[in-house]
């Protein structure tokens, strides 16, 4: 998932297209259909919306990426989450985290496992051909 980092969008622009455009952009991290569902008819109504205040449409309705978590908030979705955030552990992700931390406290009593990694991946590489071989039939 990308951050936009260059605005669509600028202060003097009067497009409402591009103020769309832009604001899709932080929701490019939602399904299709709810980006589609959240921005039908907006790019009309912020024309409308601009033309009957009649100031232009950026100072109006401020960024793209406060736009996008207000359609976000209002429609119950969560908020955007940036890539360098980490995600909530699931059930695989708590596994996996207390493997890990089972595999590093083993290494540390015993050192000498380490040495082993080369066997351990010729035994692998054993095995696969074995297999291969017997689906082959020969």
């Amino acid at each position: 998932m990308s951050v936009p980092t260059q605005p669509v969008v600028g202060p003097g622009t009067d497009d409402a297209g591009a103020y769309v455009r832009a604001v899709r952009l932080w929701l490019d991290d939602l399904p299709s259909e709810d980006a589609d569902e959240l921005t039908r008819g907006m790019e009309a109504d912020l024309a409308e919306r601009a033309a009957e205040s009649g100031e232009r449409l950026w100072p109006l309705l401020g960024e793209p990426e406060a736009y996008a978590a207000e359609l976000r908030s209002a429609a119950g979705l969560p908020p955007r989450r940036l890539p360098d955030e980490p995600a909530r552990p699931g059930h695989l992700a708590q596994f996996r985290a207390d493997w890990l931390r089972l595999r590093d406290s083993a290494l540390e009593r015993w050192p000498w496992v380490r040495d082993l990694r080369a066997a351990w991946w010729l035994a692998r590489g054993f095995t696969l051909l074995w297999v291969l071989g017997a689906m082959a039939g020969s």
